[in-house]
């Protein structure tokens, strides 16, 4: 996760709480790799755990070379929908390393919202 995550938030005065986001997203993985399918992820508003999933996700679909993960985001309306697409934006510009490209395979980049696409509407 390290090298994939930013470990300094974009502002000091939320450093903490990126720090406990990243630690949670970790026990979400290390729970999915003991085979763990399903976490509840509940908090208070306001509390992070939209980018506690996205850095769980994005551990989840980048710990490995392969590009051959996938991971489904299910939102009930085109407003929340829209809202997720912001938060997805956000979360690559701010948390995701953009450098060491070397060790980073070359779609991290794009991540969930590739450079043009729709999410899906179902």
């Amino acid at each position: 996760m390290k090298q994939l995550l930013n470990e300094q938030a974009p502002d000091p005065r939320i450093q903490e709480d990126w720090n406990r986001q990243r630690y949670t997203a970790t026990v979400i993985r290390e729970r999915h790799k003991k085979g763990i399918a399903c976490v509840l992820l509940a908090d208070e508003v306001g509390m992070g755990k939209t980018y506690t999933a996205l850095a769980a996700i994005a551990t989840h679909l980048f710990e490995t070379r392969r590009n051959n993960l996938k991971a489904l985001l299910v939102v009930p309306n085109d407003l929340l929908s829209a809202k997720w697409e912001q938060e997805i934006r956000t979360f690559n510009r701010d948390y995701l390393q953009h450098k060491g490209a070397k060790t980073a395979a070359p779609t991290r980049r794009r991540w969930l919202l590739g450079p043009g696409a729709e999410p899906a509407r179902l």
